[in-house]
């Protein structure tokens, strides 16, 4: 109902990772379902996939959404925290949503960083390293 654009850029031939496929799927689809949310009417949202110049892969989803405050990061990041664009969008929530991807991801023995600023949308990576990577 928004019109929102979703294109993928996955690189070829990536071999398995080691995780709980379970909890990665549903980081996957926490990350989404915010990036729909939060995007705007026509927006974009990008998902890649591929290998990091370490040898570990990594997924990112970028949107071009309202962005979060460098500032208000930390408080999205924490239990219950609401950013100030929820907030005046009256997006409901708990707040739980990205403190639980990011616990997920991190007890796979992955990295999860959120980069984004006010104007010019949201791009979050979860990133496996190489110790992480099954052989082809």
């Amino acid at each position: 109902t928004k019109s929102i654009s979703i294109s993928e850029q996955f690189e070829a031939s990536l071999p398995l990772i080691w995780a709980d496929e379970k909890a990665i799927r549903q980081v996957i689809l926490n990350l989404l379902s915010n990036a729909v949310k939060f995007t705007t009417q026509g927006g974009e949202i990008t998902v890649k996939v591929g290998w990091t110049a370490g040898g570990g892969q990594y997924v990112a989803i970028k949107d071009n959404g309202p962005g979060i405050p460098e500032e208000e990061i930390p408080i999205v990041l924490s239990a219950f925290g609401q950013g100030s664009i929820a907030i005046k969008s009256a997006e409901q929530g708990t707040g739980l949503g990205l403190p639980l991807t990011k616990a997920m991801v991190e007890a796979n023995r992955a990295r999860f960083a959120i980069h984004s600023s006010p104007g010019e949308g949201t791009l979050v990576e979860v990133t496996f390293p190489s110790t992480r990577v099954l052989a082809h």
